[in-house]
């Protein structure tokens, strides 16, 4: 892994657009990622049986200490959240109500467009709306839809290099 980072500094300063580091940088990184190297080897030296039990018995003491405390934070700042749910409640009825009358215009703008054409054709026209609607990707058409009903087309993937 160290490896890979030194062949990005030294090989891909170009595609990463990295700067070279001088000694002291190079000093002040190892000695920040030496305890973490440390580290990593000596949990890979203990067996996972005796780590699952260290880590079960932190967990239980954690668990045992923080109770408490949650309890008391939960009394505490109960009736914070009811105050908050109650200042934010007209807010929340006020989007309510404003989306609601965006999708009752946006109904009777298709009424009015509908308006010159059969019922037939107008039905149609609704179920591919609703078809289109209740698609899961953009990118993706559905078993049931040809290429003409599906007008998007993911961009090519191109890739380029700096010089």
């Amino acid at each position: 892994m160290v490896g890979g980072q030194v062949m990005i500094i030294f090989v891909g300063s170009t595609a990463f657009q990295i700067t070279r580091i001088d000694g002291p940088q190079w000093a002040v990184c190892i000695l920040c990622a030496l305890p973490c190297l440390l580290w990593a080897v000596v949990i890979r030296c203990i067996p996972d049986v005796y780590a699952k039990m260290v880590f079960d018995f932190v967990c239980k003491v954690w668990l045992t200490c923080a109770r408490p405390v949650m309890k008391v934070l939960r009394v505490v700042f109960r009736p914070v959240g009811k105050v908050l749910r109650t200042v934010f409640a007209p807010t929340k009825r006020f989007t309510k109500r404003i989306v609601s009358k965006f999708s009752k215009k946006k109904g009777a703008e298709d009424e009015i467009f509908n308006k010159g054409k059969n019922p037939a054709a107008a039905d149609v026209e609704a179920a591919n709306a609703s078809e289109m609607k209740t698609m899961t990707s953009p990118t993706t058409p559905s078993r049931h839809q040809t290429s003409a009903e599906f007008p998007l087309q993911p961009p090519p993937i191109t890739l380029t290099t700096a010089t």
